[in-house]
């Protein structure tokens, strides 16, 4: 929720959802701490949203609940679509209307460098949506393109595995 395209995010996504086109949203880490602002300006954005990839210390953040299992409750107070949860080495878990859909375990990996890990995991996870994959499966090809990833040093694209490693290794 980048601060300059706040006030037009919500616009953005209610024209994009006219069009009948499906959103992925990754939160990313709040400046601001998820603040009240950020919380209802996030809160407006979600019956927008399709997708929703934020990790485990951005949803207790949001939804200010210590564990995970209540930081979906709140969530789900306002938002009824699937959340792809990402949960570092533990892997991910899918949630569909505030239920558990099941978790989809990381793949071990020497970690080198992190950085990147949950938007390659979002990219990930989308491709195995578009490709109609099931969300569990969907968020293995995510699990597997960050753990490719974060076993890499290197900077920018040199670092992104390919399709191929990531059939491969899922």
């Amino acid at each position: 929720m980048l601060p300059k395209l706040r006030t037009e995010l919500l616009e953005f996504f209610v024209d994009t959802q006219e069009r009948k086109a499906r959103i992925s949203f990754d939160p990313g880490w709040d400046s601001n701490g998820f603040n009240e602002t950020s919380r209802t300006e996030l809160f407006q954005l979600l019956p927008h949203v399709d997708f929703f990839e934020p990790n485990e210390a951005e949803l207790k953040a949001i939804s200010r609940k210590p564990t995970i299992a209540e930081s979906i409750q709140e969530l789900s107070a306002h938002y009824d679509g699937v959340v792809a949860l990402k949960l570092g080495e533990l892997g991910s878990r899918i949630y569909a209307r505030g239920q558990i859909i099941g978790d989809a375990k990381s793949f071990p990996t020497q970690v080198i460098d992190s950085t990147g890990a949950g938007d390659v995991f979002d990219a990930g996870f989308i491709h195995g949506i578009i490709k109609k994959q099931d969300f569990l499966e969907a968020a293995r090809i995510g699990n597997a393109a960050a753990s490719i990833l974060i076993s890499r040093k290197g900077a920018g694209h040199v670092r992104f595995p390919t399709l191929i490693e990531i059939t491969n290794l899922h």
